[in-house]
């Protein structure tokens, strides 16, 4: 099996981590003390993805826990599953160096004031785990570009991977800060621009979700009368799972972190996904009830984990991972029925631009689900918006002491906003690109 490291990262991040691991444990029969209580032979050969046998039996997941607030960690630790860490994963920052206030929430402290101390741990951590795996095929991080930790620390740790581990794939699930209402807090709005910035370098692929999206889901079309943050940290484990079972499960057409990257990302630094899956089940009693898949909401923006509008640009690529009982003829007819509802929204230049993996085991519901990944050169709007928020506050030079006192200078904010706008450029070009820009693409070369 091709193995792959998980990594959580802030207060954020560990939470939807965890309620990752809650739902990849029951899927493959492990008990919170680490046991395998399944009897299916299938079960006990897929584990090695995810999970590291520490005796005859026992079993221990594949992940690295980091956090400056020690409170999260302490309560994963004190949780039924925390004795499925290792214990030198949890990696705890200085408590009386971070301090609890509100300018330590910021990129610069997470990144050089307390990320250089912590880094060389975090970096013994993920070493002893890559050398316990015999095919690693790459790490997935869960973390949120609006914290200090999530931003400033998960940046200084992917740095390193780029670094140690640039052969492997690395993928992530990041939460960002909500702007539906036109204000974001300064911290945020700073956070989230030099995350994006470093992100679209130091990544193979990275799924947006925000939780304002989260809440709509759970409340419109769930009927939660009051959503909880485990109700919608369930819906991304969901999809985290789907999107895993391709390397956890065989199928007819598996599916590794290297092909789902290979055809979803077009151009290196476009890797930028929106997510969506069928059929959403936030809360753990739901899932004794049969929900049955409904395709059409994959491609539905009001099923997305992001506030994304695909009528805005082009769609670029897609991937569906299916689960469960799926026929062949099902797989294409729902295939042909995203494709025929994206007609003027596809990329005409791309004309294979959907892929899609069968995975026959199904998730905890035991009915066929399916999630969705795509490739919108919409998300460009939601990068522009938060560069706005980020102006808005620099051009006033509003909260940037603290910043500039953990280690950056002006320079840096301008430059992060810039490769940002490159970035919303990049999306631009491409979207408006036709077949015709193919001569024109070609002629620029000479042999």
């Amino acid at each position: 099996m091709k193995e792959i490291i998980h990594l959580q990262v802030g207060s954020s991040g560990n939470n939807v981590g965890t309620d990752f691991w809650q739902t990849i444990c029951e899927e493959h029969s492990i008990s919170p003390e680490g046991q395998y209580v399944g009897t299916s032979d299938l079960d006990l050969e897929c584990l090695d993805v995810y999970f590291n046998e520490v005796c005859a039996g026992n079993y221990q997941l594949r992940a690295v826990l980091v956090d400056l607030d020690p409170r999260t960690i302490d309560n994963i630790r004190a949780s039924p599953h925390g004795v499925l860490f290792n214990n030198d994963n949890y990696i705890i920052g200085n408590k009386y160096d971070c301090g609890y206030t509100r300018f330590s929430n910021n990129f610069a402290h997470g990144f050089y004031t307390q990320g250089n101390l912590i880094d060389e741990q975090v970096l013994e951590a993920i070493r002893k785990e890559a050398e316990k795996s015999e095919t690693l095929q790459g790490f997935q991080l869960t973390h949120s570009t609006g914290g200090g930790t999530g931003s400033g620390v998960a940046i200084n740790i992917l740095q390193e991977l780029d670094v140690d581990y640039n052969k492997c794939i690395k993928q992530s699930f990041s939460l960002l800060p909500d702007i539906s209402e036109g204000n974001l807090d300064p911290l945020h709005a700073y956070n989230a621009i030099f995350s994006l910035s470093f992100m679209a370098d130091l990544l193979d692929m990275t799924m947006l979700i925000q939780n304002r999206q989260l809440y709509n889901i759970c409340f419109q079309n769930l009927r939660m009368a009051s959503p909880s943050y485990s109700d919608m940290n369930s819906l991304i484990s969901s999809c985290m799972s789907g999107i895993s079972s391709g390397s956890r499960y065989p199928g007819e057409l598996n599916a590794s972190l290297r092909k789902i990257c290979t055809n979803l990302v077009c151009f290196p630094r476009l890797h930028f996904f929106t997510l969506s899956g069928s059929p959403f089940q936030a809360q753990k009693s739901d899932l004794n009830k049969k929900c049955s898949p409904r395709l059409n909401q994959l491609g539905d923006p009001r099923n997305f984990l992001l506030n994304c509008n695909p009528n805005i640009g082009k769609l670029f690529t897609a991937f569906a991972f299916f689960r469960g009982s799926w026929g062949q003829d099902s797989i294409n007819y729902q295939i042909q029925d995203i494709s025929n509802r994206s007609p003027g929204t596809v990329a005409e230049w791309l004309p294979n631009w959907i892929s899609y993996s069968c995975c026959s085991t199904p998730g905890i519901s035991q009915e066929p689900s399916a999630t969705f990944l795509g490739n919108y050169s919409g998300l460009s709007e939601i990068v522009r918006a938060h560069c706005a928020q980020f102006m808005k506050y620099f051009k006033k030079k509003a909260f940037i002491r603290k910043y500039i006192e953990d280690g950056l200078c002006e320079f840096n904010f301008i430059e992060a906003e810039s490769n940002c706008c490159d970035l919303i450029s990049e999306y631009e070009s491409y979207a408006m690109a036709d077949v015709e820009d193919e001569d024109e693409f070609d002629s620029d070369f000479e042999f």
